[in-house]
């Protein structure tokens, strides 16, 4: 390319962007020059640039000896130190914390404004390979949260498929309730196709289709989109409200946050406020998540049982500005965090958020990487004997342990940790856990090992294959191994029970009638299993009578855990989330699939009670409201198909005693009554029914004279003819 068209073109272009293009541009004219070509150009600009000192030839001179301008142009440097002398670099000076933050947003906003630029000048499909190099070069040099800012964006452009849910999911057997439903409606050729029975099938459709829809893409609504450095311009609850909580923390542990401080314990916690309340330095986005996550509960607890007004107005407002940096944080956390205690109190913190606002695919993610990460660091493999970090790591992995199962049988999926992966010994031991809590724990534990095998075993698809002899084998050991685990619950219920002093068990009381309540709840999650078990094993007949049984006994269960919280909301929210929600509740499908096939009432009665349990509370959370629209359409269609298959039923009898009473008349010689009005009572009747009796009677003494052999059969002996 001849010098005189870079010229040009050069001169064709202004500001920022024509300056890296003339450049540019020489570059790759020298780079595409014949070496001939260019040591010709190279020695006409040496010849041009004669020998002279470095202040008049214009040389910026770093005075040293030779200067390093004077080196890079081959020229003879005449400043040899001279009585310059090299200026000694100078001592950084230390800039507060404040200017430090103005500065990195100033370093943001001009990124902003480069990308901006760039974009406004797109690249021609002329570029040379040095301009596209150059290009390439500066995306990898930009800053990390501009990739951030990208990925996000990328990340809630795409769309998002459905999430697969296994054959133990709730979503599961609502289908299987859907198809379960209309083959018996397929199987009765009296229901028409403009029949409320129809509407009722296609509604129970549309609402198993609606539960199947669940999207693999978490949605997090409250998130802000920030950059590392604008960690700290996130606003928090102020500091007087969070210190005086804390302090409270010593004497009265807060009920939100009683099965949290298993595993972070309240110590820890309180350093993670003091790291960020009173920041000597960076903190991290999992201390971060970690701070707004316990206040968040510690302020939603705060304002339910606030006395005044206002109090509880600010307590609310706190706690949904914790909701918001939870979510911040959670929309921020990088995918390659390393393996570390304090990120894994993160992502289990984030799990328990994400199950409260029915984001189980997202907290699958998140407990799913908490897993991992304790498999990276050897926790499942931790030496028997006790020290200070092992005591911490302990709960933690167990913790992650009872997320990992409980979300793999919600969303019908092997678990992350293996059973037999693990050498630790089945039991939580804690040196700031009083025992019984402990031992509640413990059954947990064990009860999360039963469940995954419950799935392994009856559930997962190398399971569908096996003889049915073994399979009932299979589900007879977890029945046993299930019924050991509620033994000790009962045992250590009763223990709870007697440590209230015999009060009844009602929300509010001392921490032994709390743990009292959730071993109670306790008893619903047991028969749930149980009955979940014997599902696995249904045949063509229908379910099996212990596999009603034991849904019955769980809602019995659940009417006394509902008594129970009456007086607490939040309570009762908490119960009906961790336990009849995180868990696939499969009574609640067995007994409306029991109400189809055998119109069973009082099975009718059980689901409308369940369905009205929830009202009260529809409106909590989002995942208690789906559930209240579940059930409320499952008894509206069960309602319909049995009130339905009942006027059916008085239908055919109605028919069949009419051709009766036809037949019998035309034998004996009566008058046939018109069946029409047979189900009214005419003028006469209701006037006179003296009359009407009467000539009943006449009626019917003239058969008995006009048929006296009938009477003459009555009195003969039969047994001959029976024999």
């Amino acid at each position: 390319m001849p010098m005189e068209a870079v010229e040009n073109d050069a001169a064709a272009e202004s500001g920022p962007i024509g300056t890296i293009s003339r450049a540019v541009r020489r570059l790759t004219c020298f780079s595409n020059c014949s070496s001939d070509s260019f040591q010709h150009f190279r020695s006409n600009i040496v010849g041009i640039v004669r020998p002279m000192p470095c202040e008049e030839a214009k040389i910026r001179c770093d005075r040293l000896s030779p200067c390093s301008n004077c080196r890079a142009i081959q020229h003879s440097c005449s400043s040899g130190g001279g009585p310059f002398r090299h200026r000694e670099s100078r001592q950084r000076v230390l800039i507060s914390t404040e200017y430090e933050h103005k500065i990195d947003r100033i370093e943001y906003r001009l990124t902003g404004i480069e990308r901006l630029l760039q974009d406004s000048h797109p690249p021609s499909s002329t570029q040379g390979p040095a301009e596209r190099a150059g290009q390439t070069a500066e995306a990898v040099a930009r800053p990390s949260s501009e990739l951030v800012e990208t990925a996000n964006s990328i990340s809630e452009n795409v769309e998002s498929e459905r999430a697969f849910e296994g054959d133990s999911s709730m979503t599961a057997a609502t289908v299987f309730a859907s198809e379960f439903l209309e083959n018996a409606v397929e199987r009765s050729p009296s229901y028409t196709a403009n029949s409320p029975v129809h509407a009722a099938v296609l509604s129970l459709k549309e609402m198993a289709s609606m539960q199947s829809l669940q999207s693999s893409k978490g949605t997090l609504p409250y998130k802000r989109q920030i950059a590392n450095p604008a960690l700290r311009g996130l606003q928090l609850p102020p500091q007087q409200p969070v210190l005086s909580i804390l302090r409270e923390m010593k004497e009265i542990s807060p009920i939100t946050l009683t099965v949290i401080c298993f595993f972070i314990p309240m110590e820890r916690f309180v350093e993670c406020c003091r790291e960020v309340y009173f920041a000597l330095e960076d903190f991290s986005l999992s201390t971060f998540l970690i701070v707004n996550a316990g206040l968040r509960y510690l302020f939603q607890e705060k304002h339910l049982t606030a006395s005044e007004q206002a109090s509880m107005e600010e307590y609310r407002s706190w706690s949904h500005l914790c909701r918001c940096n939870v979510e911040t944080a959670l929309a921020n956390l990088s995918f390659l965090l390393p393996a570390s205690s304090e990120n894994i109190e993160a992502l289990l913190l984030g799990s328990i958020y994400c199950i409260e606002t029915s984001q189980t695919s997202l907290a699958w993610q998140l407990s799913a990487g908490a897993a991992q990460m304790c498999q990276t660091l050897g926790w499942h493999r931790l030496p028997s004997h006790s020290d200070s970090s092992v005591d911490r790591k302990l709960p933690l992995f167990w913790f992650t342990y009872l997320l990992d199962k409980g979300l793999a049988l919600r969303l019908g999926r092997i678990s992350v940790l293996q059973d037999h992966e693990i050498t630790l010994r089945r039991q939580f031991n804690s040196a700031g856990v009083p025992r019984e809590w402990q031992n509640l724990m413990t059954q947990w534990i064990h009860h999360s090992e039963i469940v995954g095998k419950v799935y392994q075993d009856l559930y997962s698809p190398a399971t569908s294959t096996k003889p049915m002899p073994e399979r009932t084998k299979l589900a007879e050991f977890l029945l046993a191994r299930l019924k050991e685990t509620m033994d000790a619950s009962t045992a250590s219920a009763g223990e709870a029970r007697a440590a209230t002093g015999g009060q009844p068990l009602r929300y509010g009381f001392p921490p032994q009638s709390i743990l009292a309540m959730l071993l109670k709840f306790d008893e619903v999650w047991y028969w749930a299993s149980v009955t979940l078990v014997h599902r696995a094993l249904r045949s063509n007949e229908g379910f099996s009578e212990p596999c009603i049984q034991a849904a019955r006994s769980a809602f019995k269960a659940h009417r006394e855990c509902i008594h129970m919280t009456e007086t607490s909301p939040h309570m009762k929210a908490a119960y009906l989330l961790w336990t009849i929600i995180y868990t696939p509740f499969t009574p609640l499908i067995v007994i409306f699939c029991h109400v189809i096939e055998s119109g069973n009432t009082e099975d009718l009665r059980i689901l409308s009670d369940f369905t009205g349990s929830l009202e009260s509370v529809s409106a909590t959370t989002e995942p208690i409201k789906r559930l209240h629209s579940l059930c409320q359409v499952l008894r509206d269609v069960a309602a319909i198909f049995v009130g339905s298959k009942a006027q059916n039923s008085r239908d055919q009898l109605i028919m069949a005693g009419n051709e009766f009473d036809t037949y019998l008349g035309n034998m004996m010689g009566l008058p046939v009554t018109d069946p029409s009005r047979q189900n009214s009572v005419s003028a006469l009747e209701m006037e006179e029914p003296a009359m009407v009796a009467e000539t009943h009677v006449s009626q019917l003494r003239g058969w008995m004279a006009g048929n006296p052999h009938i009477f003459s059969m009555l009195e003969d002996d039969l047994s001959q003819y029976l024999r």
